[in-house]
């Protein structure tokens, strides 16, 4: 019997072409930051730390140690100023990203719906953001007042999507088995993964450009987030 489900967010509760949202996304910050740090040197950091998180594997540090450790290397700015200006530009200056996403309507039935029948509920997004931009992509599509399990997030995940290590952490932190488990989103590499250590999968396929290839033969579901609540309201078993 299934006891949690895991939500992915982009392009799944919503929508999100995360190539479109971050190429406006890195010239807000790079500029945000320009008078501390060039923003081509601001930018090779970036892209540093990312492919560093992506290397995690679950049992070293933090994705958001692993960043600093890499972003701060020999960087001539006070480590101070540059830490609180990304703060005031998530806790501001991110929220002009909102016009590059939209909501998905069957978001917040999902949901609701996930909640109301019991089940523990957590947002399983790529963890390389900091919780506070996640919160607010959360809040963009209409989903941002429920009192999730998880919300996964570059302070508290020790690996990224698609590494197996992501959803076992999720698993013991809820203290659900992974067979326990139901993983949807829209990546066939990044989230139905999850079927590897025995999680139940539901591939959404309604921000995906047509025509959509045959779904992976060990997803327990597939289509839009309304089968999704259709797959939830009959209870995966």
């Amino acid at each position: 019997m299934v006891e949690a489900i895991l939500l992915d967010l982009d392009n799944t509760l919503l929508e999100n072409d995360m190539r479109a949202f971050m190429r406006p996304y890195l010239a807000r910050l790079s500029q945000y930051l320009a008078d501390l740090i060039p923003p081509d040197e601001m930018l090779r950091r970036l892209n540093l730390g990312v492919e560093r998180m992506l290397q995690n594997d679950g049992t070293g540090p933090t994705n958001e140690e692993t960043f600093m450790a890499v972003f701060f290397e020999g960087l001539e700015a006070p480590r101070e100023a540059v830490l609180a200006r990304f703060w005031a530009f998530y806790e501001g200056e991110f929220d002009h990203l909102r016009p590059y996403v939209r909501p998905k309507p069957a978001a917040r039935p999902l949901v609701e719906e996930a909640f109301r029948q019991g089940y523990r509920v957590v947002v399983a997004t790529q963890p390389m953001f900091p919780l506070l931009a996640n919160r607010k992509r959360l809040e963009w599509a209409g989903v941002g007042d429920f009192p999730y399990d998880l919300i996964t997030s570059y302070e508290t995940m020790h690996a990224c999507k698609p590494h197996l290590a992501y959803y076992r952490e999720i698993a013991e932190r809820l203290g659900v088995p992974p067979h326990r488990c139901l993983m949807a989103g829209d990546s066939v590499e990044w989230d139905l993964v999850a079927a590897e250590i025995g999680m139940r999968t539901f591939w959404v396929t309604d921000s995906l450009p047509a025509p959509l290839p045959p779904p992976p033969p060990h997803v327990d579901g597939h289509g839009g987030l309304e089968d999704l609540l259709r797959f939830l309201s009959v209870g995966p078993q």
